[in-house]
């Protein structure tokens, strides 16, 4: 044991030792590394000064150049214009302090910033631009002096333009030092030794710290830019001490470990046997949880294949657990036409980390079976994704005792709209809870009577009278039953009502319409009082008093006959008064949405008449420009070519429209234009087939183009605004046979059911009271159900609708929207023209708060409609339709 232990330390002292060198050596390299990056970072620092000081003493050279090239294009040039035309010159620059016109160096002309500013001349006229610098007469700094020569003819040249400028004003005119703060920098000319005492620019002392160095070139010169960092050149790394510290933790940890390495190896040999152990009985014991639990319980990949699977779900759907590992779980449990439920929420699963949702799924005997499914993903320690845990609950019994409840709820609901009776839920004030949708005329609009008293309704005479009997009826539990008179379209009516408790301060009452046996009776009273009159009239004449008692008695009953059958007659009149309201309210609605269309469609055809002639002129003339252009650019790349000495103006225009930039540049804008006609083009083609939806007739038509020119319609609204994000529509159209209908109909359904679905992610960013989860989305779908049915299904993420508004939804002139924002008309129109027009079927199903899903199913061939429209279509048309004139009309032009 005691030599074990000598060992380890030795061992432990060594590796410190190690690491100790290692941890010198690897300061050193740092060091030097982050000392030669610095190096590096000043030498391209100084290329970027040479750069910008390169660019400032040339601005003085090409004024003096300028300057000259516009005296040489002047004949003669009076004081005045020669004073106007260097003031126009040199304005920008304040550090010009003077300009003189030599011819035969006698001086011609003079400009000077300050009065009575004598400046130094020169001996020769040079033949090319020079520039030197001249030390001022007080010994602080230099003057830039640039000669031009003014070349008015051939020869040599005999005027010059010489341009005085103050050095330290043209730099710091340039904010040279501001840019350049963190350094120390000498601009000098190599070529004169005074500079290194007095440099042009700088301080001399720069060269004593191992300064970098480059040329600067401009006119006839070219000086030398040296320059240094304030900081100087010895730096450190900033994370020496970090490092330094670091190094020692782990010289000592690394010792440290060592010794523990060799001297505790059995230890850590039992810690992993006692955590295999341990791992092994956790296993098992979540095992048998998951095989003994009443969930279904279903591990799958992230393709969705079957990797586990309890017994609970063997027992459910019969499945050998054996046979079911390793098949996809959408074709194992789930019909075909369901299995993109399970994708979708796969896919929701694995993107926001669970999914929850209700599936038929299919048992091994071919039955169905509700399964309410959670979905969960599954991550390793590392958070990656490694699969989805599926559990579910068989709740197939409550969704049949579901479906059993709304047929039922159906059907009293059917039986309560086919009474004549009006039937109102009212409360123990006399409020007006619930009016029931019954073929009463009594009741104009049951929605204006929700919240309203008896008493308002009816007055303060009948009013408190039936007050009086709903307190009855709720007070003792028991029906009542009375009669009252109510004023309907001003006519005074008698009804019969039966009020019933409900419970909960609730009572039902049911009103019938008697007022024609009130007349009946009243009529009869009055009968019997003439009939009293005679017989007391007649006392003498008893035998012919009875016979016209018979005879009186005779006309009763057939004046109650005939009381009885206008009853019956009045009752037809109002059942078929009502059918033909309806039917005229659905007439009025498609009417108004037809001429809408077809204006929207005369509008959309003469936009894209209008629109197609100018753009197909550019789309047209794009190629020849581009040919154009070309020749041109060939021709001038000639000209460089066969004449390559050019003139300095020339260089000077090519240089300031960047002639490379603009030649490559060209190309690219003229097919920015080319892509953009095309998009244009692209608009006008949705614009004219939109604009054949006053088609008619019924014909086979491709469904996907009118979903596609729809969509394009719409395009403007799926953008995003102020309010909210923009709209992602997500397409999965799968292709569609050719369907018998009519075109511009079904166009018509689509737009109002996208407009809705818009409307209502809109009315959700609309609410404060919300924050959206999802982006905004709408989800489209076409898919074939049997053999001659297809079906567009179209999907939003907005609030979605409680069931109670979905039973309504496709009834006229009823909207979700606030008042004056929805006519009503839309979807009333779609469902007359799916169910009607087409022998179609409109499915709305929506959840509170997740959203709505439209669905249009139609049938391939609609043999009965067809062979109508065939008969019409055999009658002659010569009118062309406006579809087919924009048509002929695009191709003219």
């Amino acid at each position: 044991m005691k030599q074990g232990l000598t060992s380890s330390r030795v061992a432990a002292l060594s590796s410190m030792l190690l690491l100790t060198i290692a941890a010198i050596g690897f300061d050193v390299v740092q060091t030097k590394r982050v000392r030669d990056r610095y190096r590096r970072e000043v030498l391209q620092t100084l290329g970027m000064m040479r750069t910008s000081m390169t660019y400032i003493l040339d601005e003085p050279v090409k004024t003096a150049t300028s300057v000259a090239l516009a005296i040489a294009a002047q004949d003669q040039l009076t004081p005045a214009e020669f004073q106007t035309l260097v003031a126009g010159f040199i304005k920008p620059y304040r550090d010009v302090i003077g300009l003189d016109w030599l011819e035969g160096l006698s001086q011609q002309q003079s400009y000077r910033r300050t009065a009575n500013l004598d400046l130094p001349g020169i001996t020769k006229i040079p033949d090319q631009l020079t520039a030197e610098p001249i030390a001022k007469p007080d010994g602080d700094g230099y003057w830039l002096q640039i000669v031009a020569p003014v070349n008015v003819g051939s020869g040599t040249a005999t005027q010059a333009v010489i341009l005085m400028a103050d050095l330290q004003g043209v730099i710091d005119r340039s904010n040279f030092a501001q840019n350049f703060a963190n350094f120390d920098y000498l601009l000098q000319d190599p070529q004169n030794s005074a500079t290194r005492d007095l440099p042009l620019i700088g301080q001399a002392e720069v060269f004593n710290q191992r300064p970098v160095s480059g040329d600067i070139k401009f006119g006839n010169q070219i000086w030398q830019l040296s320059a240094v960092p304030k900081s100087g050149w010895d730096i450190v790394p900033e994370s020496r001490s970090l490092t330094r510290f670091l190094s020692v933790l782990l010289i000592i940890g690394t010792g440290s470990m060592v010794w523990l390495v060799l001297e505790i190896p059995r230890w850590q040999q039992t810690a992993i046997q006692r955590s295999v152990a341990d791992l092994e009985r956790r296993e098992q014991y979540y095992r048998s949880i998951v095989e003994k639990a009443n969930t279904i319980i279903i591990r799958l990949s992230e393709t969705g294949t079957i990797e586990l699977l309890n017994q609970c779900a063997h027992n459910v759907f019969g499945l050998d657990a054996q046979t079911a590992i390793g098949q996809d779980m959408a074709s194992v449990l789930i019909a075909p036409d369901r299995a993109y439920l399970l994708k979708e929420s796969l896919r929701n699963s694995l993107r926001n980390g669970y999914d929850d949702r209700e599936i038929d799924c299919v048992r091994g005997s071919g039955e169905t079976a509700w399964i309410d499914w959670s979905f969960k993903a599954l991550h390793d320690r590392e958070g990656q994704t490694v699969g989805v845990i599926a559990t579910g609950l068989d709740v197939t019994q409550r969704r049949q005792r579901e479906q059993a409840l709304q047929s039922s709820e159906a059907q009293l609901k059917r039986l309560i709209q086919a009474m004549n009776d009006a039937i109102f839920v009212l409360d123990r004030a006399g409020t007006y809870k619930q009016v029931a949708a019954t073929r009463t005329s009594l009741v104009d609009d049951p929605e204006e009577l929700i919240g309203k008293t008896v008493i308002e309704v009816l007055g303060d005479e009948f009013g408190v009278h039936v007050l009086s009997q709903l307190r009855a009826c709720i007070d003792h539990n028991q029906t009542l039953e009375f009669e009252y008179s109510v004023t309907v379209n001003q006519q005074n009516r008698w009804l019969d009502a039966m009020a019933s408790p409900l419970g909960d301060g609730l009572a039902v009452l049911v009103v019938r319409d008697v007022s024609q046996r009130h007349s009946a009776e009243d009529e009869l009273r009055q009968a019997k009082a003439e009939l009293e009159a005679r017989v007391a009239a007649r006392a003498g004449e008893i035998h012919d008093a009875n016979k016209n008692l018979q005879r009186e008695v005779v006309e009763r009953m057939q004046i109650e006959d005939a009381l009885r059958q206008s009853e019956e007659r009045e009752r037809e009149k109002a059942t078929q008064l009502e059918t033909t309201i309806q039917e005229l309210k659905r007439t009025q609605a498609q009417l108004i949405q037809t001429e809408k269309m077809s204006s929207l469609g005369q509008l959309a055809a003469g936009m894209a008449h209008e629109i197609n002639n100018p753009v197909n002129f550019i789309h047209g003339n794009i190629r020849p420009i581009r040919d154009y252009t070309n020749d041109l650019l060939e021709l001038i790349e000639l000209f460089h070519q066969e004449y390559p000495d050019s003139t300095d103006a020339i260089e000077d225009f090519i240089d300031e429209i960047d002639f490379e930039f603009l030649r490559e540049d060209l190309n690219k804008a003229l097919d920015s234009m080319q892509s953009g006609t095309e998009r244009i083009r692209s608009i006008i083609k949705s614009l004219q087939n939109f604009a054949r939806l006053d088609e008619t007739g019924m014909k086979r038509a491709d469904l996907l183009e009118g979903l596609n020119s729809s969509l394009a319609m719409l395009r403007s609204r799926f953008k995003g605004n102020s309010k909210r994000p923009p709209i992602d529509v997500v397409s999965e159209l799968n292709k569609l046979p050719p369907v018998m209908c009519y075109p511009s109909q079904i166009n018509q359904v689509i737009i109002n059911v996208l407009d809705n679905a818009i409307d209502a992610i809109e009315e959700r960013y609309s609410d404060p009271t919300l924050t959206p989860s999802e982006p905004p989305q709408i989800t489209i779908r076409t898919q074939m159900l049997d053999d001659d049915r297809v079906c567009i299904s179209i999907a939003d993420n907005a609030n979605g609708m409680p069931p109670e508004m979905v039973e309504r939804i496709f009834n006229p002139f009823f909207t979700t929207k606030p008042v004056g924002q929805g006519t009503g008309l839309g979807l009333s129109v779609a469902y007359q023209s799916i169910h009607e027009n087409h022998d179609g079927q409109l499915l709305c199903q929506s959840i509170a708060g997740k959203g709505t899903e439209f669905q249009i199913v139609l049938p391939i061939v609609n043999r009965e409609k067809t062979r109508i429209q065939q008969s019409v279509d055999s009658i002659p048309n010569t009118a062309p339709n406006i579809g087919e004139v924009n048509d002929d009309i695009a191709e003219a032009d």
